[in-house]
Formats: structure tokens, sequence, C-alpha cells
């Protein structure tokens, strides 16, 4: 997400250059992708080396108009070398509504698994984003429902597990 940059805190490493960066031109792929290991529970930034998992791109320095970078012809490249060097590329974008990027990114990608927020994200909303990316023809193979508590008894459904 080039507009509100998260995955660094969530994963506990320090903000660094990244996409945006690659995008204009700045900085090379192979410099800014980091290596974070397992270790006892912990993430670290490592060599890429042992017990390495997961590789992070980060945001980078916020961009003046994201949308223009992530349209741009240099994206196509960047996923095409990532989808080629990885066995997993996961992207985190804005919401669907109201800003353009995830509209740029969907038709782009393999699949979308759309994330729709528990008590806060009504109905309505979720079925206009699925109708938008629909109408964007991307192919979306999933949804998340996050910040609830499955054990409360409030959502009742039917749980299926797949391994990728």
């Amino acid at each position: 997400d080039l507009r509100a940059p998260r995955c660094h805190r969530a994963l506990g490493v320090p903000a660094g250059p990244g996409l945006a960066e690659v995008l204009r031109g700045q900085a090379e792929l192979s410099n800014v992708v980091l290596a974070l290991n397992l270790e006892e529970g912990r993430i670290t930034v490592g060599s890429g080396e042992g017990e390495t998992r997961l590789h992070l791109l980060q945001s980078g320095r916020p961009p003046g108009d994201p949308s223009e970078l992530i349209a741009s012809p240099r994206m196509r490249e960047v996923l095409q070398a990532l989808s080629q060097q990885y066995d997993m590329v996961l992207i985190d974008s804005p919401p669907v509504f109201p800003i353009t990027d995830s509209a740029i990114l969907a038709p782009v990608v393999d699949g979308v698994v759309l994330v729709v927020r528990g008590h806060r994200t009504n109905r309505q909303v979720t079925t206009e984003a699925l109708e938008r990316l629909h109408f964007m023809k991307a192919n979306v193979v999933g949804c998340v429902l996050n910040g609830v508590d499955p054990g409360s008894g409030y959502y009742r459904s039917y749980s299926y597990y797949f391994a990728a």
C-alpha cells in the first residue's frame, strides 16, 4: 500500500526504500527486497539463508501520485520479475473504495482476496466492492473476514481449509 505503508511495522522491521524507489528508478529491486528470518518466534532481517520464509518489498517513501506509479509499465515489469523469483507474491493495497490503486492492480494479478472488516464494513459496501472487482475483470479467489472473534457464536459459517 503505497499510500499508507504498514507492513514493515506489522513485521517489526525498520522502514526503508522499496517499491516506490524501484518504480521511480532510484533503486534496484534486488537491493530493496528484505529477507526475513524466523528465529524463536521472532522475525529478523537476515541474509536470505537459513530460516528465511518470507521476503518483504516495502512500499518505500510514499510518492505524490501512487496510482501513476502503479499504472506504469515498470510496475508490470516488477510484478513479472517477482513472480519469476518467488513462489507466491502477495500485494497489500488500499481499499477498493474510494482509491483507484486496487482497480489498477486487480486485472494484472493472478487473484484477489477481498478483506472485509467485521462489524465495520456493511453488506452493501462489501457487495459493491465485489461488483467493482468483477467489473474490473479481477479473479476474486476469496474473502477474509477480519476483526471478529470466531468463537463468539455471532458468525456461523462453514470452515474450509486448503494448502497452497
